[in-house]
């Protein structure tokens, strides 16, 4: 537990809307209680653990606050519900969980991508899919941030594609572990399902020059 970096997720307010077993299991480590984000510096990385269901607005304005403090960092960041995602079929209904970039999560996004974040972890859909750099509107861009769905854990069920996006780069439909490693000038991620199959894997050099 010590060792681990909570995020909460839309089914932790399933049942409650107030968390209360989340909070009560994680404590501080995930947050303060009903707010739930927070942040971690890790070497030259800062890294934003936010809250993509609750207080949106003061989110945004503690990004405000927080980001022109780390100009010799990289900058990272984890969510549950992604701003870029394949539209999915849900029950044999084709659903693009009303995500596109422009309202809610993407006021985050923005943010991240005016301080030259270089990418995005969430959760929330079934598979894994890894997005090329983008900015907010969705335009592929070398300023952008790439985005990683990665909703292969606990979940029995994965949500098939609906259709393709032309924009992503990878995308599995299985259960596995997906490992960042973090450096200098540079960041690499694998995808390695559960028979130890590596399905994605690849490096990135940063923008910034530390």
């Amino acid at each position: 537990k010590d060792r681990t970096l909570f995020l909460i997720g839309n089914h932790d307010e399933k049942s409650d809307p107030q968390a209360t077993a989340y909070y009560d299991y994680v404590g501080e480590l995930g947050g303060p209680r009903g707010k739930g984000y927070y942040a971690k510096t890790f070497g030259p990385w800062r890294c934003y653990f936010l809250n993509s269901h609750k207080a949106l607005e003061e989110q945004r304005d503690w990004l405000d606050q927080d980001l022109p403090n780390w100009p010799d960092h990289h900058i990272m960041a984890f969510w549950h519900i992604p701003v870029f995602a394949t539209p999915c079929n849900m029950g044999g209904v084709p659903n693009n969980m009303g995500w596109p970039g422009l309202f809610g999560m993407g006021g985050f996004f923005q943010r991240l991508q005016n301080h030259g974040a270089e990418f995005v972890v969430s959760g929330h859909v079934h598979r894994y899919e890894r997005f090329p750099r983008m900015l907010r509107d969705g335009t592929i861009s070398r300023k952008g941030i790439r985005q990683f769905n990665v909703g292969t854990g606990g979940i029995k069920i994965m949500q098939p594609f609906s259709s393709t996006d032309p924009k992503v780069e990878k995308r599995c439909m299985t259960h596995g572990i997906f490992k960042l490693d973090l450096y200098q000038d540079r960041y690499k991620w694998r995808f390695t399902d559960l028979a130890g199959t590596v399905r994605d894997s690849g490096t990135q050099f940063c923008r910034k020059a530390l």
